[in-house]
């Protein structure tokens, strides 16, 4: 028996309510909450050291020869990669010690170009990151090092198409806007197809929330310039390409991939469009009251999320009990 099993006893009305906390507490799995305090421990320790590093050169920075600044980040990166063999590249220090090497790349490589004054413009710092981080994006089958591999190559897209392409007319805002919609939705898409076929390390529901939450959220900036901005180009394409997702990820994580906590997800977002889209009606037809107006969409729109994600989880539970 589980804290999953209690839950569900539960929600069918064979525990009370007076004595779920209690039941819970009989099969709680202190061995589980002692690996959960260690890994946390661990991650925060860990994260405390990088600090103190990262600091170390902020304070120190003008009293430290360019020999030093460089060989005692390499240092460090030696360190962690070795202790990371060491402890094992799948264990969990192992896991940590390899996303903190890879920060510190690109600690390094900052310092490089601080120290030879390169002239490389932003984007090539991300850029050379990303490429870089790929051994051990590779050896690692790291999935907090995969989000930070996403975040440097998102960060050098963007620094590149600001800092060479729009100045230079070759690309508009919305192609920016469309190159971060590919790459998350081309991460998610990644990350469900290879799970599904064995690749354990990408497990973990937060991957998913993450990935899903960072997709619908690049996708919902574009879609919302063409909701208030009559001139954004490519404003109407973005506002179906959004509804349309919306509608695609509600049936996969419906039917094919079951999650109610993506579910909730899609729906806030979907709520928050339909909030968004109400308020452009009002602004462009109520001639006064608007706030008074926007307070009862917004109180509307949060009334219907919570029925329909009541509704959901009633169906998901039923669903499930018919497959017990």
């Amino acid at each position: 028996m589980n804290s999953g099993l209690i839950h569900k006893l539960y929600l069918a009305g064979y525990i009370p309510r007076s004595k779920y906390w209690s039941a819970l507490q009989l099969v709680r799995d202190g061995g589980r909450w002692r690996l959960w305090g260690e890994l946390a421990l661990l991650i925060v320790s860990i994260g405390h050291i990088l600090a103190g590093i990262i600091f170390f050169f902020a304070y120190n920075w003008a009293d430290l020869t360019a020999e030093v600044k460089l060989i005692t980040i390499q240092a460090s990166i030696a360190i962690t990669l070795a202790t990371a063999y060491w402890a094992s590249w799948d264990s969990q220090l192992g896991q940590v010690l390899v996303v903190v090497s890879s920060v510190l790349v690109g600690v390094l490589l900052a310092v490089f170009g601080q120290v030879y004054q390169t002239g490389a413009d932003s984007w090539e710092l991300f850029f050379t990151w990303s490429v870089l981080l790929l051994p051990w994006l590779i050896a690692g089958r790291n999935k907090v090092l995969w989000i930070v591999w996403l975040l440097v190559t998102n960060l050098a897209w963007v620094l590149y198409t600001k800092e060479i392409l729009l100045p230079q007319g070759k690309i508009s805002e919305s192609f920016l806007m469309l190159g971060h919609i590919s790459l998350m939705g081309v991460a998610l898409s990644f990350r469900e197809y290879f799970l599904s076929i064995g690749w354990r390390w990408l497990a973990g529901n937060w991957v998913r929330l993450i990935l899903l939450f960072s997709f619908l959220g690049v996708l919902l900036i574009p879609a919302f310039h063409g909701l208030f901005d009559t001139g954004y180009i490519g404003g109407n394409g973005f506002i179906l390409l959004f509804l349309a997702t919306c509608i695609a990820t509600f049936y996969i994580y419906w039917l094919i991939l079951p999650d109610f906590k993506a579910l909730t997800l899609i729906a806030f977002f979907a709520g928050l469009f339909t909030f968004l889209s109400l308020a452009r009606i009002t602004t462009k037809f109520a001639s006064s009251n608007e706030l008074f107006l926007f307070g009862l969409e917004a109180i509307f729109v949060t009334w219907l999320l919570s029925f329909l994600l009541k509704k959901i989880s009633g169906v998901i539970q039923t669903r499930d009990r018919a497959n017990e």
